[in-house]
Formats: C-alpha cells, sequence, structure tokens
C-alpha cells in the first residue's frame, strides 16, 4: 500500500505569472497599434496610381503587415511619404508569410509578447534582405522560396535553437488528437488549391501563365509521391498524418522560385518528386536527430519550407543557367530583366502586346545563375544570424517565458470551454514533490507512484508522502 499523503497547497506563482503575461500582451499590443495608427495618419498614402479604394482601412489589422508596410515604404519613400497600393499590401502579405513560418519553429513555446517582438524584429531583418536580393543582386524568387521559406524555416530554426528548454523535448502536450488532424486538413486543401496563384501574382505576362501549370504539376506530382513514401516508410505500412498534411503541398514550395521558368512538364514532375523525398524523409529520419541537438521544430517548418526551399533556389540557378532567347523567345527579357541589354531599352512582342524592357544589366545566364547561388548563401546567412539574435533577445529576464506547466497549452491566454471532444491524457501522472496546476477539464484522476489521489481543481498543489 502506498504511504499516506498530506497535500500542501502551494505558492499561487502560476496563476499569477499568467496574469504577468496577459498584462504584458495588453500593454504591447496597445502601444504598437497606437504607433502604428500615428505613423499611417502621419506617412502613409494611397498609391494614386493604384485602385486603392478596396483596400478598407489603412490600419492594417495584422500588426505584422502593418510595420511591414511602414519597413518596406521606407525603401521606396516618395517625397517623404510612404505610398500604399495593391501591391503594396500583396508584398507585405509576403512579408507575414515569411514570420508565420518561423513562427511555426515555436509555436507553443513563446507568449504572446515574445511571438509580436520576434516578428517586430525579424520584419526589417527580412524586408532588408529582399530588397538585397531583389533589387541589388536582381536574382528571380517569383514564388518567394528564397526570401520567405528559406528565411523564415532557418530564422524559427535558430530562435527556437537559441530559446530551447530542455523542458519541451517530449513534453506530454507536444502531441495531437484525432480530431485536430482532421481540421488541419482543411488547411491543407486551401493551400493545395491556391498555391499556383500565390506563386504565379506577382509574375509578368505570359510567365504568369507558366507559373500556374509549373506549380499544378510540381503539386500533383509531390501528392502521390508523399503518399507513397509515406505508407512506405512506416513500420505499419499506413499513411501518417503528419506527412499528408505537410509533405503533400511541399512541391508548392520546391517549384517557387522556377515557377514562371521553362520547366517542362517533366521538369516540374521532377521537382515535386525531389520535394517529396526530401520532406517525407526529413520527417521520418532528420527531425528526430535535430531534436537531439536543441533545434526543435513544433510544425516541422524545416521539412516543408527549409529543405523544399533549398531545392527550390538551386533548381532555380540551374535555369538561369540554361536560359536562351531560343527557349524564352521574346519574354526572355521579362522574365529575367537583369540579362537585358545594358544601356538601351528594349520592346518586346507578347501575346497582350507590346511590353517595353527598361535597361539591364547585360548578364549572361550563367552569371544569373551565379546569382542565384549567391542569394541562397547570403539569406541563409542572414536568417542564422538574425535568429540568433532574435533569439537572445527573447530569453532576456524581463520577457514572462513559458514554464514546465505551460508550454503548448492555450489555458493562460484563453477561456476554454468544454468541447465535448475526449481528452487524450485520462491519467495525468505526477511525481513526489512535484508541483502542478491541474485545470479542471483535464482531470479524471491524478495518479502518484500508482496509487490514485483527490486533488482540487484549478489550484497548484505540492504532493508530499507523509512521514
Amino acid at each position: 500500500m502506498p504511504g499516506r499523503l498530506n497535500v500542501a497547497k502551494a505558492d499561487h506563482k502560476f496563476a499569477a505569472s499568467n496574469q504577468s503575461r496577459r498584462i504584458q500582451f495588453i500593454v504591447v499590443a496597445g502601444v504598437l497599434q497606437l504607433a502604428f495608427l500615428i505613423i499611417f495618419g502621419i506617412f502613409v498614402r494611397y498609391d494614386s496610381a493604384a485602385d486603392a479604394k478596396y483596400i478598407g482601412d489603412p490600419d492594417v489589422v495584422a500588426k505584422k503587415r502593418g510595420w511591414s508596410t511602414i519597413v518596406r515604404g521606407c525603401f521606396h519613400l516618395h517625397d517623404g511619404k510612404i505610398t500604399f497600393g495593391v501591391m503594396d499590401l500583396l508584398y507585405s502579405d509576403f512579408s507575414c508569410v515569411g514570420i508565420l513560418i518561423s513562427y511555426g519553429c515555436v509555436l507553443g513555446k513563446l507568449t504572446p509578447v515574445q511571438m509580436m517582438i520576434m516578428a517586430m524584429i525579424q520584419v526589417p531583418i527580412f524586408v532588408g534582405n529582399e530588397y538585397l536580393g531583389l533589387e541589388i543582386f536582381m536574382v528571380k524568387d517569383v514564388g518567394g522560396s528564397i526570401f520567405l521559406h528559406i528565411f523564415g524555416a532557418y530564422f524559427g530554426l535558430f530562435v527556437s535553437l537559441v530559446t530551447f528548454d530542455r523542458n519541451v523535448a517530449g513534453h506530454r502536450s507536444d502531441s495531437t488528437i484525432y480530431h485536430s488532424e482532421i481540421f488541419s486538413m482543411i488547411g491543407t486543401l486551401f493551400l493545395w488549391m491556391f498555391w499556383p496563384s500565390f506563386n504565379s501574382a506577382v509574375a509578368l505576362q505570359d510567365s504568369r501563365l507558366r507559373g500556374v501549370i509549373n506549380t499544378y504539376i510540381t503539386l500533383s506530382s509531390c501528392t502521390v509521391v508523399a503518399f507513397l513514401l509515406s505508407a512506405a516508410l512506416t513500420e505499419d505500412r499506413k499513411f501518417l498524418m503528419m506527412h499528408i498534411q505537410n509533405s503533400t503541398i511541399a512541391g508548392g514550395v520546391a517549384v517557387g522560385s522556377v515557377a514562371d521558368m521553362q520547366l517542362q512538364p517533366w521538369g516540374a514532375m521532377l521537382i515535386g518528386v525531389v520535394a517529396a523525398i526530401v520532406s517525407v524523409t526529413g520527417y521520418r529520419f532528420l527531425t528526430p536527430k535535430l531534436e537531439k541537438i536543441r533545434f526543435h521544430d513544433t510544425c516541422g517548418v524545416n521539412n516543408l519550407h527549409g529543405m523544399p526551399g533549398l531545392i527550390s533556389g538551386i533548381a532555380s540557378a540551374i535555369a538561369c543557367a540554361v536560359a536562351s532567347r531560343e527557349m524564352y523567345g521574346d519574354s526572355l527579357f521579362v522574365v529575367f530583366p537583369a540579362m537585358a541589354p545594358a544601356n538601351t531599352t528594349v520592346t518586346v512582342s507578347l501575346l497582350n502586346g507590346d511590353h517595353e524592357i527598361k535597361t539591364g544589366l547585360g548578364r549572361t545566364p550563367g552569371t544569373q545563375g551565379l546569382y542565384q547561388l549567391a542569394a541562397i548563401g547570403c539569406t541563409l546567412a542572414v536568417a542564422i544570424v538574425g535568429g540568433t539574435l532574435t533569439g537572445l533577445i527573447l530569453r532576456l529576464p524581463f520577457f514572462d517565458s513559458y514554464d514546465r506547466v505551460t508550454y503548448y497549452s492555450d489555458e493562460p491566454h484563453w477561456h476554454r470551454p468544454e468541447d465535448g471532444f475526449p481528452d487524450r491524457f485520462t491519467q495525468l501522472i505526477y511525481h513526489k514533490g512535484e508541483t502542478q496546476v491541474v485545470p479542471e477539464h483535464r482531470v479524471d484522476d491524478v495518479t502518484l507512484r500508482g496509487a490514485t489521489y483527490e486533488v482540487k481543481v484549478n489550484q497548484a498543489y505540492e504532493l508530499q508522502e507523509a512521514n
């Protein structure tokens, strides 16, 4: 028989800590929103050349998008003002994509305040790196695989590395349940359907059609191979939902940088096959090894965005190196503006009329390919250094970080009504001397060394063995 227990009420530090985090969020979010309103009111104006009347309130709802608009606008000032049109909104959304990718690495491990601070730091670094690649290097990245996916993935991974807590690895809440997996598939389906439009949104002329076609073929090929490998690499030869949710859309990332280029159908299919192989095997073999060296990746971002992004960047270097006038016709200089002749203006005839190409740099295809590789290297360097520094900032003591109890939990910041779904953990097993908060919706019973004892809900108690 187990010994008798004294259940002594512990310090209410958990409740106080959660309250402190909530207050931090209210203050920081309010200050940032007020700052954005003032900056937008003074410096931001609609672009007179754009049909901006459908954009909505200039106080952009998402703070990341508002901050991105401001930072990006500083690179393109007009009479001391930031102009704001439909394309500016589109590029601001692209910035948000990069940040959300990074969030996938640290989801459940950083507080809302830390996430906001991370975004505020990341946006200027992201925009600066993108400006270097697109405006200075003049590389091709129509679907953002280099500047969105590679940057976002490795920035987030190094934030995760620096902020790593040993209590995160193997945490009992770092898992999922059946109905959650089913609902997540809705997101996968939407991404699959709309990825062709994402990859072709900023493409020009007939290259936009190529962007849609190439992405669709790549996604289709990737999906088939992802299902095949998911069954082949699991011990019971069943599909694993993690692979189906993520690896089936890795092809959209892998084709991003080359979506508007002349790949031919077989090339698009090949990219999809490679993306599926890399993504599924990454989830199966690489992720567990990375976690052992403190690269804890909550959502498997490296397998969906990081490595497929690298595939796309390398593919873009190859596609640029083999580009020719015979292959692209008059659209060569539309797809590759840096290859246009220097010191002259070229007018090309396309399906929907003449298109004027401004003075280029006179690059050869091989040189353009090398610039693509240089952009990958610079993006990795900026992401690694930026993520490391951001992680160090987020570790500062005045940020009230999560602890072992609140990792991967919505309880500190959300009201959680009973939803009728069964709890995945029917028993919470605590050890002698361990202090825990036991929320009402999680308590069936509490087990200490194999014996069951009654505890009061929503309170912190220390379980100690009596003398």
